[in-house]
């Protein structure tokens, strides 16, 4: 499922990815959050974030997460300078 996300505020934004995340279990999810000139990029599988990255860096993902440090991961990313 390919979703773009318009960059309101972290919380907000973390809510729209995580209520894509429940609405598609056991489906991979790409997320493209544009923020700015900013963009994101998230791949996830359940609490499996494969891949989060801000303007081609990565930052880093994990398995089997669980959900706080899932949803923790990304506003580090989406809040990063």
């Amino acid at each position: 499922m390919n979703t773009q996300i318009i960059f309101s505020d972290a919380k907000n934004t973390i809510k729209e990815i995580n209520k894509e995340r429940l609405s598609n279990k056991d489906k991979w999810i790409f997320i493209q959050v544009s923020k700015g000139k900013d963009t994101f990029l998230i791949k996830s599988f359940n609490t499996y974030l494969q891949v989060i990255r801000k303007n081609n860096i990565d930052f880093i993902g994990g398995i089997d997460l669980k959900i706080s440090d899932w949803k923790k991961r990304i506003e580090n990313c989406l809040v990063s300078e």
